[in-house]
């Protein structure tokens, strides 16, 4: 009967010990949008990450235009004779 009591208090134990990491965990995770509580800043923070995705965009639509411009100029230099007017 004492080994179970002893056991059952051990278990108890580690399920507590448990419970409490991951409650720090949790914890730890949520510290960085502590910030967002403020109005001011979480209206900044959000406007400054649209900017940052419109900006994304625009790179990956200049990559694109100078991509096919490129080609255009590689294609006019190896075949000649099929863009000349």
């Amino acid at each position: 009967m004492s080994f179970k009591v002893n056991r059952l208090m051990s278990n108890f134990i580690l399920i507590s010990l448990i419970c409490n990491q991951t409650q720090k965990s949790v914890q730890s995770l949520a510290e960085p949008f502590r910030v967002l509580k403020n109005k001011v800043f979480a209206t900044l923070y959000f406007a400054e990450s649209i900017s940052l995705l419109g900006d994304t965009f625009t790179w990956v639509g200049l990559v694109l235009l100078s991509y096919q411009f490129g080609r255009d100029v590689l294609r006019s230099a190896f075949f000649p004779h099929r863009f000349s007017f």
